[in-house]
């Protein structure tokens, strides 16, 4: 018998490796891009992945079940600029050891506008076994296509002078069906002679005039940023210096929302790409993008709602579909809701014989998703149920699954709860459900913003149209808006009113005339597109209309006659270039 000696005593590390990745985007001869660059025709850029182990054992000390490669290697895949790249790193990645990967771009014709980024996933075939295994991949958009545009300078803010007009005046007592009547009041459309007469006079200054931002100090609001369409935040008042920026020349900025409070700015595009202004290595990643097309020139998305932790978010598009990123996900699931994607909804959509009488049919109008809100009562960045409004003033009431909240669900909730958003009438009368607007074969529903409570909402229309939901609860904090006093309920807050408008508006920078009434509807032309609560002004709140005109109500006011806003902010007339406000 052969004597072969004591045997070898193998070793087994305790612990597991974790491999994560990071990447950033250089000039093709690694230096540093400068501040503002965008991807310009046929130029090189270098990506950097850098893999790093940051776990307590070498990857070559684990058992791989990988058959391409030898089980010390770590396979890497990426996607630059639309392009897919992969490699092995050969050799043993140790604890706390990092190799880098670079990969540089074919040079290619970018698209004006568009744009580019990157996805690197390590182990993308989730071979190796690790104390996390959610951190193996990164993604984040880097450049946009070059294209120099001429952006018209800005003037300032008009002044305005306001009728005295309440808000909103209710003719009569909406009858409430499950398909509710409109709400909207039934004011005759102005006769046109030269300028219109509505509610408010907007008194337009010489568009030649250059702002000159007014730093307003120890008043209830701040300040706040105007969204353009181009993706530029332009600073009113004393609001957090949001530094950074983004530049859409395509015109498709389509949203943007606080990002914990005073920290950042999340900014979306039609595409769906949500990018954090002051700090985009923050921006949750995302896997969903759509396409601009010729059917769809400007993308698909519509609207964003960003979670209370900032590590997340949700996209509408125009579809009804609601994407979702970071945090906002739910464990085991993709990034759409279930069945969102399955509405009849859609820029494509036509109202048909849906269309009100009287209005050209289609108009310039379609039946599509507008707004969003998510009902999170919790703050634990997930929704407890989703409301989708489309452009006729439609709901679509949403349990945090997609599937349809069933009616009277909610009905014993008490007074004022957020849930008792998303129920709908049991029978023909109240009080079931909350009474909504609906405004039958228009298009003319623009904006849903909740109170920060989210005890309420408030439906906005292109008219400026305001109706609070619920719309006669004294005890709920959107019953101001109806200018209606709760402290003394039956009696105007005030006597001046805000715009309303019934008219269609031409877009100087299309060659059609959308001010022709006779061929697009005053519905889908109208001018008015946001809406939001003041954050400190006692019973304040503001509007936007496309032009970046800014009225404002209650505490905001510096006099109870001028609803004009206290903050000098950029005018765009004629241009429709004003898309939305947050507010501080």
């Amino acid at each position: 018998m052969t004597n072969t000696g004591a045997p070898t005593v193998t070793v087994t590390p305790m612990g597991k490796p974790n491999v994560t990745v990071w990447f950033e985007l250089l000039d093709g001869d690694l230096s540093p891009l400068p501040e503002g660059s965008c991807l310009e025709d046929l130029h090189i850029h270098a990506l950097l992945v850098h893999v790093s182990n940051i776990g307590s054992v070498a990857v070559e000390d684990v058992a791989l079940k990988i058959t391409s490669v030898q089980e010390k290697d770590v396979q890497v895949f990426a996607n630059l600029f639309g392009k897919d790249h992969e490699t092995v790193l050969e050799g043993p990645l140790a604890p706390n050891q990092e190799k880098v990967w670079t990969i540089r771009n074919d040079p290619f014709h970018p698209i004006c506008a568009m744009r580019y980024g990157a996805t690197v996933i390590v182990d993308p075939d989730d071979l190796i076994d690790e104390e996390n295994e959610n951190d193996n991949q990164a993604g984040r958009f880097l450049l946009e296509g070059c294209c120099p545009v001429e952006t018209p300078t800005p003037t300032v803010s008009p002044t305005i002078t306001a009728t005295a007009s309440p808000t909103h005046t209710e003719t009569d007592e909406p009858t409430v069906t499950m398909s509710p009547t409109a709400t909207w009041t039934s004011t005759p459309t102005p006769t046109k002679t030269g300028a219109l007469e509505p509610t408010a006079t907007w008194t337009t200054v010489s568009p030649t005039a250059t702002v000159t931002p007014t730093e307003t100090r120890g008043f209830c609001d701040r300040g706040f940023y105007l969204l353009d369409i181009f993706g530029q935040l332009h600073r009113a008042g004393s609001p957090p210096v949001i530094t950074g920026s983004i530049t859409l020349p395509g015109g498709n900025a389509m949203g943007a929302e606080k990002v914990r409070t005073d920290e950042d700015i999340a900014v979306l595009d039609g595409m769906g790409v949500v990018t954090f202004v002051s700090h985009p290595e923050n921006t949750p990643m995302q896997d969903f993008l759509f396409q601009p097309s010729p059917a769809f020139p400007l993308g698909r998305a519509v609207d964003l709602a960003v979670t209370p932790s900032g590590e997340g978010f949700w996209v509408l598009t125009d579809f009804g579909g609601i994407y979702r990123a970071g945090t906002a996900k739910v464990t085991g699931q993709g990034a759409l809701v279930p069945h969102t994607d399955e509405l009849p909804l859609g820029y494509d959509i036509m109202f048909g014989p849906m269309r009100r009488p009287g209005f050209p049919n289609p108009g310039g109008a379609s039946l599509r998703a507008v707004s969003l809100g998510v009902i999170n009562p919790d703050g634990d960045d997930q929704a407890n149920g989703y409301i989708i409004l489309d452009s006729q003033g439609g709901r679509f009431l949403l349990n945090g699954d997609g599937s349809t909240v069933a009616p009277g669900t909610y009905a014993n909730r008490p007074p004022d709860d957020p849930l008792k958003l998303l129920d709908s009438p049991t029978r023909l009368e109240p009080p079931d459900a909350y009474i909504w607007p609906f405004f039958a074969g228009m298009d003319i529903a623009r904006d849903l913003e909740l109170h920060p409570s989210q005890k309420g909402l408030v439906v906005f229309d292109g008219w400026g149209g305001i109706h609070p939901v619920p719309v006669d609860r004294v005890s709920n904090p959107v019953f101001y808006t109806r200018n209606d006093d709760p402290n003394d309920p039956g009696n105007l807050i005030t006597t001046v009113g805000m715009p309303y408008i019934v008219e269609g508006f031409d877009n100087p920078e299309t060659p059609q005339d959308e001010g022709n009434e006779n061929i697009y509807g005053v519905d889908a032309e109208s001018i008015f597109t946001g809406f939001n609560f003041s954050p400190g002004c006692q019973q304040g709140f503001y509007t936007l209309d496309e032009f970046g005109g800014v009225a404002v109500f209650g505490g905001v006011r510096r006099t109870s006659d001028n609803i004009g806003s206290p903050f000098s902010s950029p005018y765009f007339f004629p241009f429709m270039h004003g898309k939305k406000l947050v507010i501080y």
